[in-house]
């Protein structure tokens, strides 16, 4: 048995001031309601949201983050630990 040396945490990101109390996530199903993205050849199946509603067009965290920015998608799902490595 292999003893894991990290783990990432799923979670997502979104503009405050496009959702004061943050997006009504309560179910997977709730992110039908919303423009979501996600990196290119990242797995989402921890999330429990319908692959073919994502927009996996962004090829790194900078291309995915300006498409929040930009208004192009509602909600940014990601592994916590890699966006604050990306943040230094």
């Amino acid at each position: 048995m292999t003893v894991p040396y990290y783990s990432v945490t799923p979670s997502y990101f979104f503009v405050k001031s496009r959702f004061k109390h943050g997006p009504n996530i309560k179910i997977p199903e709730d992110y039908n309601n919303y423009i979501v993205c996600g990196l290119q050849g990242y797995e989402y199946n921890k999330y429990g949201v319908d692959q073919s509603i994502l927009d996996t067009k962004a090829s790194d965290f900078e291309q995915l983050f300006n498409m929040l920015r930009y208004q192009r998608c509602d909600i940014v799902l990601a592994r916590i630990e890699p966006v604050l490595g990306f943040k230094c």
